[in-house]
């Protein structure tokens, strides 16, 4: 795809930079294009079937292991945002991360905690992720601005 005559190849990316006394952390996340591989490593789980009078069958969304699984996938799946995003920051390794064992995807924030970042500066390097993967209002609005103020120009 093009636009403007210029071909689009490039992932959106965001950075954030946390000062330090012996310098600053400088975090970039970039967009995930497709969650193909998070979908093979941590597939959706399937309600269980139940059976009904008459033997009609009946899918059992209400079924409480069930309903644990999907929140595990969804606990998962929002770890795996933050870390697969967070990849694109040079030089970052996670001392008990790995990429293909889900149950270890939860543990970047007690990584970020135990590196000395405050429960705020997690929650900054947690949106940087969200960021790079969604448009906020704030961006809209800057981008039409700045649309805007060149328009004026012309």
């Amino acid at each position: 795809m093009k636009m403007n005559g210029v071909k689009l190849e490039c992932p959106n990316e965001a950075i954030l930079v946390l000062p330090r006394p012996d310098g600053d952390l400088v975090f970039k996340a970039r967009a995930i294009l497709d969650y193909d591989e998070f979908d093979k490593i941590c597939p959706e789980p399937n309600a269980p079937v139940k059976v009904l009078k008459g033997g009609k069958k009946e899918v059992n969304r209400a079924d409480l292991d069930y309903i644990r699984a999907v929140n595990e996938v969804n606990e998962r799946r929002m770890a795996w945002i933050v870390l697969k995003s967070l990849a694109a920051t040079e030089d970052l390794e996670w001392e008990t991360i790995d990429m293909i064992r889900p149950e270890t995807w939860l543990n970047y924030a007690q990584e970020l905690k135990d590196s000395g970042f405050s429960v705020i500066e997690i929650n900054k390097i947690v949106g940087l992720a969200l960021q790079a993967n969604a448009l906020d209002e704030a961006k809209l609005e800057a981008a039409r601005a700045a649309f805007l103020a060149g328009q004026g120009k012309e």
